[in-house]
């Protein structure tokens, strides 16, 4: 199981369940990938466009969600026993 751990700029924490596996996809490595989930999402970030650099996916149950990594933040995905999996970070 993996956890979605997000400190904002304010040092608000933000920790998330994803699931078993999760798609990290990236603004500047797949720039078409990331312009078609950002339409599929369009109406949750209308005017932070400019500052997500990278969207997750994941299972919630039955459905697909959405996870915005913006910069400014600090990001990781958090392992089942706490430690860190992956810093992600604006390339």
């Amino acid at each position: 199981m993996y956890t979605l751990r997000r400190i904002a700029g304010n040092g608000v924490e933000i920790n998330q369940s994803i699931g078993t596996s999760y798609t990290l996809i990236r603004k500047e490595q797949n720039p078409k990938e990331f312009e078609r989930a950002m339409e599929v999402n369009a109406d949750y970030v209308k005017g932070s466009e400019a500052t997500i650099f990278a969207l997750i996916s994941f299972h919630n149950g039955t459905s697909v969600s959405w996870q915005f990594l913006y910069t400014g933040q600090k990001n990781f995905i958090m392992n089942e026993t706490g430690g860190t999996f992956a810093h992600i970070k604006p390339d």
